[in-house]
């Protein structure tokens, strides 16, 4: 059975005349409450803070793609009978938002933590004291064997990922190694590809400026000259562009005297031509 607005109230005055210390845990109640904040089948939870990249925060401008952990002000008390389902505000979801959270158990005695995500394209600032989820309470047909007596009871505080962390770190660092994998590899066929391109240009521009120059009354220092300046352009330019994708990575960096040789050679040859009286 999912308990209505008049149930609701009743929970907000178990809460008014006891303190959490002294609970007798037999009754579910609601801490912090405010009957504003009651709809006809929920509650809907204020925010008290939130834990971005390791701190706890009253402001947050969350990015597309970010998520964050919320905390609810209200502290609550869930009997050996009640459970605690967390549902995102349809207002919040045609904001671009999306909410992870647990079902809360019979005996939990905690804040109401949950994950929200940004799905949408812009960012979206969450702040203290909003409403992003409402909290339904559904009484049991019976009570379990044994309540909830878990990692998490009594979470007045943000434990992030307690217990579970270490299960799942391998997980995780397996995850981030295959992710850094795949971004070596897009890099590799890139470098490759522009490798195999510098090679094709390099080919087909020294054939083409070699069979105008046969073709023509071209000097052997003419011949000299276009070629380095065809080698030096094409080395420049592939050079450069293994710089802008292998940025923290790229080993190429003692190869760039290759085009600074070749137009230092072409310019030398000009300079001494005109040195001697006789253009080269």
């Amino acid at each position: 059975m999912i308990l209505v607005d008049k149930d609701i109230k009743q929970l907000i005055s178990n809460g008014a005349f006891t303190s959490i210390e002294k609970s007798p845990q037999k009754q579910t109640a609601i801490y912090d409450g405010n009957n504003d904040c009651v709809t006809n089948i929920g509650y809907d939870l204020r925010t008290a803070s939130f834990c971005y990249h390791g701190k706890m925060v009253e402001t947050v401008e969350l990015r597309p793609g970010e998520s964050v952990f919320v905390q609810s002000q209200e502290t609550i008390v869930f009997d050996s009978s009640t459970i605690g389902k967390v549902i995102l505000k349809n207002s919040r979801i045609r904001m671009g938002l999306t909410m992870d959270a647990p079902i809360y158990q019979p005996g939990h005695i905690t804040n109401i933590y949950f994950r929200i995500t940004n799905i949408s394209s812009n960012i979206i600032t969450l702040s203290r004291g909003e409403k992003y989820v409402m909290l339904i309470f559904e009484q049991l047909d019976n009570d379990p064997d044994t309540p909830y007596s878990g990692a998490f009871q009594k979470e007045f505080s943000f434990m992030g990922l307690a217990d579970y962390k270490s299960a799942y770190m391998e997980q995780i660092q397996s995850l981030d190694g295959k992710v850094s994998d795949i971004h070596d590899i897009e890099k590799r066929i890139y470098t490759t590809v522009i490798t195999i391109m510098t090679v094709l240009i390099a080919v087909f521009t020294l054939l083409n400026v070699n069979t105008s120059l046969a073709s023509s009354t071209a000097s052997s220092i003419d011949f000299i000259k276009y070629n380095l300046v065809t080698l030096g352009a094409v080395s420049f330019l592939a050079l450069l562009m293994d710089e802008l994708i292998n940025r923290q990575t790229s080993k190429n960096h003692k190869l760039w005297w290759i085009p600074a040789m070749c137009f230092f050679v072409v310019i030398a040859l000009i300079v001494f031509g005109y040195i001697i009286g006789k253009p080269m």
